[in-house]
């Protein structure tokens, strides 16, 4: 008889958990934020926060756990009750490059379910627009002087931006001082304070900068120019270096384990959202391109940009710290 009523408790614990997760969700929805406010990860959160709350019915709460270039974020996204009211927005470095390299206290693909990629923005480098640095031969030119006259602010150590950068610098034979910041936004404080030279990051970052006349793009790193700001060249025109880059992307995972029906609901949502012509303008305004990339399609290009990151970071010998 014991037996029997242990059995009957499972099935009735079972059927309220498949009842609960079919009526997902029933209370507020928080994404954790891996970067800090005004950074590119932050602006699509916000964005796409905003929409997604009217489509689940349920407010959609954005906070940002910003540090060790989204690691911290993730982290405790990755620790979360895994019942998907606790979701992350984070970039590349957190998933496909530092858990590679770094002590972690996750596993990106043991401990995360991939809902969706929303968006893509390339690295742009920029300087103050009082800088004497007119254009990327006068940077380039900066960096071969001894010592080097260059100084350049990167989103943490293990970003896209600092990889480019490295693999920049060696091309062109150019002594590039790279420093890791806790994010974008310290970096463009401390350009437009002239305490560095430059700074490399996400373009949705410093669009504002460009476009308020405070800051001068030199290049992006890019296979084309950006519609956003079409008069700055890629890094090929501006210099005639060929290179490897690597766009930051943005994208939404969930704690392993979370019910699959919750992550159903979330990724239809989400991708819904990534249709709305709303949504996508606000994001190019911005200097982001929407994606449409479902969670297992998302998960499968992770595993490859990890593996071709792995290969540029070790031919470069990146040091992350």
């Amino acid at each position: 008889m014991h037996q029997i009523k242990k059995i009957a408790s499972a099935v009735l614990l079972l059927a309220a958990s498949v009842a609960h997760a079919q009526n997902f969700p029933d209370r507020p929805v928080r994404v954790i934020s891996a970067y800090p406010p005004a950074g590119g990860v932050d602006i699509t959160a916000r964005i796409v926060g905003a929409e997604l709350t009217k489509r689940l019915g349920q407010p959609v709460i954005i906070e940002n756990r910003a540090g060790a270039a989204g690691t911290i974020g993730t982290a405790a996204v990755a620790r979360a009750t895994a019942d998907g009211y606790t979701i992350l927005i984070t970039a590349n470095p957190s998933i496909t490059i530092l858990p590679q390299f770094s002590k972690v206290d996750y596993d990106p693909t043991r401990d995360l379910i991939p809902i969706a990629k929303v968006g893509v923005a390339p690295t742009i480098l920029a300087v103050n627009t009082e800088s004497p640095l007119r254009n990327m031969k006068d940077f380039l030119e900066a960096g071969r002087k001894k010592p080097s006259k260059v100084s350049v602010g990167v989103p943490g150590a293990g970003s896209t931006p600092q990889i480019e950068l490295t693999l920049l610098g060696e091309a062109a034979q150019s002594d590039i001082t790279i420093v890791p910041y806790r994010g974008a936004t310290f970096i463009v404080s401390d350009v437009l304070g002239s305490q560095i030279t430059g700074g490399a990051m996400a373009l949705p970052a410093i669009v504002p900068q460009i476009n308020g006349g405070k800051m001068r793009g030199l290049a992006v790193f890019s296979e084309t120019r950006s519609s956003v700001l079409p008069d700055v060249p890629t890094v090929r025109e501006a210099s005639g270096v060929a290179l490897d880059v690597f766009p930051t992307w943005y994208g939404f995972f969930a704690p392993a384990g979370s019910p699959p029906e919750a992550i159903m609901r979330l990724e239809k949502d989400i991708l819904a959202v990534m249709k709305e012509p709303s949504v996508i303008a606000k994001l190019k305004k911005a200097g982001t391109d929407a994606l449409l990339t479902g969670s297992v399609a998302f998960g499968k290009e992770n595993a490859i940009e990890a593996a071709q990151l792995k290969a540029a970071v070790e031919k470069t010998k990146i040091k992350m710290q």
